[in-house]
């Protein structure tokens, strides 16, 4: 089956046609334009793959190298098979049978999997979920996020709709903003006040980012009247998803739940213009855990669970 598809490894000079490919995909993401994958290729042995039936590319595979296995990606959050129209269940098939030759030439063992997510599908595109099965993937890791469906009445708390009402007690001020590097001082010193931890971009990598996809990245902040920055979100767009990430507050701002109103600012914001609004994933551990704070107070949103699921397919 797999005769008619011929596997190519990713170089720089396929750059546009990989970008024009993945912008029409059934399940693109400008996570995998190579403008945001290339931003941090010096941390990973990048190894991308294009899948052609005879002329026709047909799919993409963005892919890293670490020892004798490949990963989709580990610098990006999801990132199988990005499918163009062409890529039926047959096809599929036959992309995995020609996957599974190239990297054993290669002398990779193991490829480890992460689909993207059916909320971030502009059409059904789950042909390499079966393709898996058939191929005996183990799964070895699940995610549980939380996701707002705007085809269904907002179902919040009423915990979090008191949040709003003290927020606009305190004349807290709600608005997309380009005060990157305000925000960026809060978000670093809540998140190793908390976990000591340290945002995965760094202010210079997220303002580039913002630069390269300005409809696509974007933050939204809290602040006191004519004050200091209380919260704020970062949301990551696509054409059917708004994404937040990078959500923190300061003291102050949790003691006026800034955060909270900014939350339900955005789910209204982003409710004539998009099919889903995903919190994020609160699993923890590679996914045996959960935070169940964390997903409580989403859930409280009228948020209910998408999975995202890690895959291990042996090549050898």
């Amino acid at each position: 089956m797999s005769a008619s598809v011929t596997v190519v490894r990713y170089e720089p000079s396929f750059a546009a046609e990989w970008n024009r490919f993945v912008a029409a995909a059934r399940n693109g993401h400008f996570l995998f334009d190579r403008g945001f994958m290339d931003y941090h290729s010096d941390r990973f042995t990048d190894c991308s793959l294009l899948f052609f039936d005879k002329s026709h590319l047909i799919g993409v595979l963005p892919t890293n190298r670490h020892d004798d296995t490949v990963y989709s990606h580990q610098g990006l959050t999801f990132g199988g098979i990005v499918a163009g129209d062409r890529l039926g269940a047959e096809r599929m098939l036959a992309v995995f049978d020609a996957l599974r030759g190239h990297l054993a030439e290669a002398g990779v063992r193991s490829l480890v999997y992460k689909p993207v997510p059916h909320i971030y599908h502009r059409r059904p595109a789950e042909e390499d979920l079966y393709a898996l099965f058939r191929h005996g993937a183990e799964l070895v890791r699940r995610d549980i996020s939380t996701t707002i469906d705007y085809g269904l009445p907002l179902n919040a708390t009423l915990t979090r709709r008191a949040s709003i009402r003290k927020a606009q007690a305190a004349g807290v001020e709600l608005n997309k903003s380009d005060r990157w590097g305000d925000y960026w001082q809060l978000l670093t010193a809540a998140l190793w006040a908390r976990h000591g931890l340290r945002p995965v971009h760094s202010l210079a990598e997220i303002s580039m980012l913002h630069r390269r996809f300005p409809s696509a990245i974007r933050l939204f902040t809290a602040r006191a009247p004519g004050g200091p920055i209380l919260a704020g979100v970062v949301i990551f767009e696509t054409a059917a998803v708004a994404h937040a990430q990078y959500g923190a507050v300061s003291d102050e701002g949790r003691r006026v739940r800034a955060l909270d109103a900014l939350y339900m600012f955005l789910i209204d914001y982003y409710r004539p213009s998009k099919r889903w609004f995903d919190f994020g994933i609160s699993s923890e551990q590679d996914g045996r855990v959960l935070n169940l704070g964390l997903a409580n107070q989403k859930e409280e949103f009228g948020g209910t669970g998408v999975a995202y699921d890690t895959y291990r397919l042996s090549v050898t």
